[in-house]
């Protein structure tokens, strides 16, 4: 496993280096809010020093058709837009009963495996969970429904496809720390130490010119014992494939901004082109 990490991220450093690019970093970020290494640096140090209390497991169960009534009158009480249930979807109606899209819900293991968003063009999207069997959800399950939903009112309201990579996450974030407002529910601080890891784990793999297998595990692992983490092959699987190898510092990122300015969060995920 770790040898085929190696390879891939030894590829995409020549890739950039095609393209004229100093590293792959340099390549991905040219979209980004923050293209210098010193500034994604700079933010990913504060967060690394911000101190979040330690969470208590939270055993309540929630109804669903509670937690997405509530979800639903968030989102028009945060933004001003409406959810109005239809027969497959469910469609995203602005102030004055202009349509700005639909996205679906696949909540009962009938779609795919994991929790994710997928864009189906620049107005529709789709959200999967499949964890919900009996109608009730855990504290867990709720925060990780809020957060996909949240990707997908962002994608209606900005067209996810038109964002800078550094600000993908930031829906997600922001429908987190909404939901742990209204239903009262800690946000893991072992999630939010886990997606530091990861950011500085993509960074350095992202940085680098080219790596041996030594020089891999000794970048895990430096990362891991600074903040107190373990990351499992899915975590380092992130930093290397698919869309976020490069920009994983988009979680903390995101969280930050949250964090310091909710007003300023949700402003940037108002419609600029849609």
């Amino acid at each position: 496993m770790i040898s085929g990490f190696v390879k891939a991220i030894n590829k995409r450093h020549e890739r950039a280096i095609s393209g004229g690019y100093n590293n792959y970093a340099e390549m991905v970020w040219k979209d980004c809010i923050h293209r210098d290494v010193n500034s994604v640096f700079s933010f990913l140090n504060s967060a690394l020093q911000a101190s979040h209390e330690e969470t208590v497991s939270d055993n309540r169960e929630f109804e669903l058709i509670d937690v997405l009534d509530t979800l639903f009158e968030t989102i028009h009480k945060t933004f001003g837009i409406i959810i109005k249930e239809n027969e497959n979807d469910y469609s995203v109606l602005n102030g004055d009963g202009e349509s700005l899209g639909t996205f679906s819900l696949c909540l009962y293991n009938n779609y795919d495996d994991g929790n994710w968003f997928n864009m189906d063009g620049p107005n529709n999207g789709i959200v999967n969970t499949n964890f919900v069997e009996d109608d009730t959800l855990s504290s867990t399950q709720v925060i990780l429904l809020w957060h996909e939903v949240g990707h997908a009112i962002h994608h209606l309201l900005a067209d996810l496809s038109t964002v800078p990579p550094d600000l993908w996450e930031l829906g997600s974030i922001l429908f987190e720390e909404l939901c742990s407002e209204v239903f009262d529910i800690p946000i893991s601080t072992n999630c939010i130490k886990k997606d530091l890891a990861i950011a500085l784990v993509d960074l350095e793999l992202s940085l680098s010119n080219g790596i041996d297998e030594k020089q891999f595990i000794n970048i895990v692992e430096h990362v891991q014992n600074s903040i107190g983490v373990n990351l499992d092959i899915d975590d380092i699987g992130k930093c290397i494939y698919g869309q976020y190898g490069g920009v994983c510092f988009t979680y903390p990122y995101c969280r930050d901004l949250v964090e310091q300015d909710r007003q300023k969060a949700i402003g940037m995920m108002q419609p600029t082109n849609k």
